[in-house]
């Protein structure tokens, strides 16, 4: 989650925000927790001559990225943001994500996690379940194949 207040209201917001929208100048992370950006391409298809434009967005939850599949946006790359009780370094690292896995805990059979795997091989999770003790069960998505997004089951 992100925190936003009427402070960090940009000035520009009333020029160039789209009906509906505010810009802010600066947000804040609620909690320490895992969080992700996704780099996409959406076409604005309103006008007489098609226009393709990038957009980040900075999502609280690995489902806010499977619920871009089947939008107009395009995920090109999704990042993984790591706090350092997560990743075990002295910072927080920006990684990226190439799947997500449903797994379950020991004591819970029937309640799905989510475990994150990075490029590089690293696996995180939101679960206080150490890695090691999550049965993977399937793959959820997959961003790093041919087609980036692409919802597995």
């Amino acid at each position: 989650m992100f925190i936003t207040n009427n402070v960090s209201r940009s000035q520009l917001s009333s020029l160039f925000a789209s009906l509906g929208e505010t810009q802010w100048t600066n947000a804040e992370l609620a909690v320490e927790q895992i969080w992700f950006i996704a780099a996409c391409r959406q076409i604005d298809r309103t006008r007489d001559t098609p226009i393709a434009f990038q957009r980040t967005l900075f999502l609280s939850r690995a489902d806010q990225i499977l619920a871009l599949l089947g939008t107009d946006i395009q995920v090109q790359t999704a990042y993984i943001v790591t706090p350092r009780h997560v990743n075990g370094s002295p910072d927080w690292k920006m990684e990226p994500l190439t799947n997500v896995w449903n797994a379950v805990e020991p004591d819970r059979k029937h309640r799905f996690t989510h475990v994150f795997e990075t490029r590089s091989g690293h696996l995180y999770s939101n679960s206080r379940i150490p890695i090691e003790k999550l049965s993977l069960e399937n793959l959820y998505l997959t961003l790093d194949s041919g087609e980036v997004g692409t919802r597995t089951s």
